[in-house]
C-alpha cells in the first residue's frame, strides 16, 4: 500500500515482485540448510521432502513432513544421523 500510494502502480508491482523475488529466495536456500542442521538431514533430503510434503499434504506435509521423515529415516531405518559419525571418529 505505501508503494502504491508513493509511485502509483508500477511502483507497487515492482515492490511485490521483489518481495516475492526475497521469499522464493528464502524459501530455497536458507530454510533447508537450517532445517538440516536442527533435524540433521542434508538439506537436499530436506528441500525434497518440503517439496513433497506440500504437494501430498499440503500445510500440514510443510510442518509435520520433516520431523517425520528424520523420525522415519533415522529411527525405523536405522540410517546413521549425518555429520555425527565424523565428529565421534575425530575426538
Amino acid at each position: 500500500m505505501v508503494a502504491f500510494n508513493y509511485g502509483g502502480l508500477h511502483v507497487a508491482l515492482g515492490a511485490l515482485v521483489i518481495v516475492i523475488l526475497i521469499h522464493i529466495i528464502e524459501a530455497y536456500f536458507p530454510n533447508p540448510l537450517i532445517y538440516g542442521k536442527q533435524f540433521n538431514l542434508n538439506p537436499v533430503i530436506v528441500l525434497i521432502i518440503l517439496l513433497t510434503g506440500y504437494y501430498l499434504f499440503d500445510i500440514w506435509g510443510l510442518l509435520f513432513g520433516v520431523p517425520v521423515a528424520q523420525y522415519f529415516i533415522h529411527q525405523v531405518l536405522a540410517v546413521p544421523v549425518w555429520g555425527k559419525d565424523r565428529l565421534e571418529t575425530e575426538d
